[in-house]
């Protein structure tokens, strides 16, 4: 690393590492990085509060918009930068699938449609994700974490079939997944904070994209414990999906404040020990398979997010398979089997997503694409 690597940057980036680390540990591994500077643990713990601070937030500007040449400061100011860290779940184990689904609105009165849309998948129990996808075709894209068995697939999609019988939606892509998601292992390791500016190797993308490895992606399912599940367990899952990293304390008196969990509650030992027992069980089974620092990337750059289709032989993938997992390519990103296609979602620079959606089109001439609307 650079001698003039910010703290900020620093922390950033043993974060992104390493999220849940503690104090003592964050410190050590910033010290690591800057090589020549020396920061005590209190100074870390002060800058990490400004990282964490969302007051004076920029303003963040959509993908149409000019940025302002006062925005395109060299080194990046990252105060409120950091959102908090989010655990994602092995849904095996809880005998649950993730379904994605492309929903195109009917044309007529689309923009109302769209907004009946996102009403049905803000209130569907399985939803995990939706937002407005804008390509050859505008739609939303939805996935739900859905349970294998009781017929729950087919009730979505007699919804869903309701939904085309009502002028809601005029059809939709179904996507069910057959491997676990493949993260990007790179965040931020291109990213040259002195001049505000990605490095990235195009010849070595269009290189490994195009060849073909062994194929090492495929994930035995492993056997579900939903039976082993106490009600508690459920309402720390859903806490630490939310923001992993708070303590103990944090989540004792956070989670009487919720109203969905009062009734529930009531009938509970809430306490620091039960809290610590129930995770350290849930940690011990694996069932958060991995921890994400959420942080604003537009502060990096990647106004844009982009969700590409590929219909292609799996050994074929093998390359792009490699790009993603080893940080060929450097940004933020997820690649995942379905019975029908892959899909890979990216958050990318405007210039970069131009170049890289050219080499995967090349590889791929039947693939799709389309932006995603930020969050």
């Amino acid at each position: 690393m650079s001698d003039g690597l910010s703290i900020d940057f620093a922390i950033i980036l043993a974060l992104l590492e390493k999220p849940l680390s503690s104090a003592v540990e964050l410190s050590s591994d910033v010290n690591s990085r800057l090589k020549h500077k020396k920061m005590s643990e209190s100074t870390v713990k002060r800058k990490l509060r400004y990282l964490i601070d969302y007051t004076d937030r920029e303003i963040e500007y959509a993908d149409d918009q000019i940025i302002p040449e006062s925005s395109k400061h060299v080194r990046s100011e990252l105060k409120g930068a950091i959102r908090g860290v989010t655990a994602s779940i092995n849904y095996d184990l809880l005998d649950m699938q993730i379904h994605s689904f492309i929903l195109l609105p009917d044309k007529k009165n689309w923009r109302k449609n769209f907004e009946k849309i996102d009403i049905f998948c803000d209130n569907h129990p399985y939803t995990v994700f939706k937002t407005q996808i804008f390509g050859d075709r505008n739609a939303v894209f939805a996935q739900f974490a859905i349970l294998k068995k009781y017929n729950s697939v087919k009730l979505l999609l007699f919804a869903f079939d309701e939904l085309i019988n009502n002028k809601v939606i005029e059809n939709y892509e179904h996507f069910m997944n057959i491997n676990r998601t493949i993260k990007s292992n790179s965040q931020l390791s291109k990213w040259d904070e002195t001049i505000g500016k990605w490095t990235i190797e195009l010849d070595k993308i269009t290189e490994t994209v195009a060849k073909q490895f062994e194929d090492s992606n495929i994930i035995k399912s492993e056997k579900n414990i939903v039976a082993n599940l106490k009600i508690f367990d459920v309402i720390l899952i859903r806490e630490m999906t939310k923001n992993a990293r708070r303590s103990q304390s944090e989540l004792l008196e956070n989670i009487p404040k919720i109203k969905y969990y009062k009734k529930v509650i009531q009938k509970l030992p809430l306490t620091k020990q039960s809290i610590s027992r129930h995770l350290s069980y849930l940690k011990n089974i694996n069932l958060f398979s991995n921890y994400n620092l959420v942080y604003d990337r537009i502060k990096f750059g990647m106004f844009n997010q982009v969700l590409y289709i590929i219909d292609t032989d799996d050994k074929k993938m093998s390359g792009l398979i490699k790009c993603i997992k080893d940080g060929i390519i450097p940004f933020p990103g997820s690649l995942f089997q379905t019975s029908t296609a892959w899909i890979l979602w990216l958050n990318i620079p405007p210039v970069e997503m131009i170049e890289i959606t050219e080499i995967i089109s090349a590889s791929f001439p039947q693939m799709r694409y389309f932006i995603m609307m930020l969050a």
